[in-house]
């Protein structure tokens, strides 16, 4: 009976020692993650040019899926277990996190447009503020991808059979 004693105390103790070496890596990789961002806020590359993901963090169940998703380098990070943009200027809009994020919680956005005289201000149809009838879709409106002209140029077209109908 006590040897059996000795035998649980001891895997008990095995066991404490494993999750506390456990949490102190975790802690590790933690502090890791926050000197990145400190990094990334002190170069100026945690701010978006233009285009980047939008987290709802009311939404964000924090399944990593956009984090996988993004084909470039460290633009989303998982932390305190929800989705974070940690180099947004990385960010070129490939909309991939957004497609993939079960729970619609990304949408890509455009930052810094009040500073940008060369984006126009559009309708949420596309359409050109102070200018009816003019609808702008890819480039022009401040996103680069073809992919996301192409979607652009579709909305469009359909804004335009309804007016037309």
């Amino acid at each position: 009976m006590s040897q059996l004693l000795v035998i649980l105390i001891a895997a008990a103790c095995s066991i404490a020692v494993f999750a506390l070496l456990l949490r102190r890596r975790a802690r590790r990789v933690e502090f890791e993650l926050f000197q990145e961002r400190a990094t990334a806020v002190e170069t100026g590359s945690a701010k978006a040019r233009l285009q980047h993901p939008h987290i709802d963090l009311s939404l964000c169940m924090g399944c990593g899926a956009c984090v996988r998703a993004c084909p470039e380098e460290g633009v989303l990070e998982l932390r305190h277990g929800q989705a974070t943009v940690l180099h947004g200027a990385r960010c070129v809009g490939h909309s991939r996190c957004a497609d993939v994020c079960p729970v619609d919680a990304i949408t890509i956005t455009l930052e810094g447009l009040e500073s940008r005289r060369d984006i126009p201000a559009l309708t949420h149809e596309l359409e050109a503020v102070g200018q009816p009838g003019l609808f702008v879709a890819g480039e022009l409106g401040g996103f680069a991808l073809v992919r996301t002209a192409l979607s652009q140029g579709a909305a469009v077209g359909a804004a335009v059979a309804a007016r037309v109908a």
